[in-house]
């Protein structure tokens, strides 16, 4: 299934207080900064993403975070997209 190795490095905790949104986001900016993902690799679609993680409205965020800050893009027909590597540290 596409997917399921970056899946893999995507950790979320519903028992600590960091909000989930937040630890999506950092799962997938730390899976692109440590190059788990390739340039133009496909990502978890954000179906895939609230299936197995049951967070559909903080994967609906994320999503938007990261297209917002070019880290990702939707591809028509395809689903999401890795834009660019970033290199920097997390803010």
């Amino acid at each position: 299934m596409r997917g399921m190795i970056f899946l893999y490095y995507i950790i979320i905790n519903k028992l600590i207080t960091k909000p989930l949104y937040k630890q999506l986001a950092d799962s997938l900016e730390q899976a692109i900064v440590k190059q788990v993902v390739a340039h133009n690799e496909l990502l978890p679609s954000q179906a895939e993403l609230c299936h197995t993680f049951d967070i559909s409205q903080v994967v609906s965020m994320t999503i938007s975070n990261s297209q917002q800050r070019g880290l990702i893009r939707r591809v028509s027909g395809k689903g999401l997209c890795l834009i660019r590597s970033k290199k920097s540290s997390l803010d």
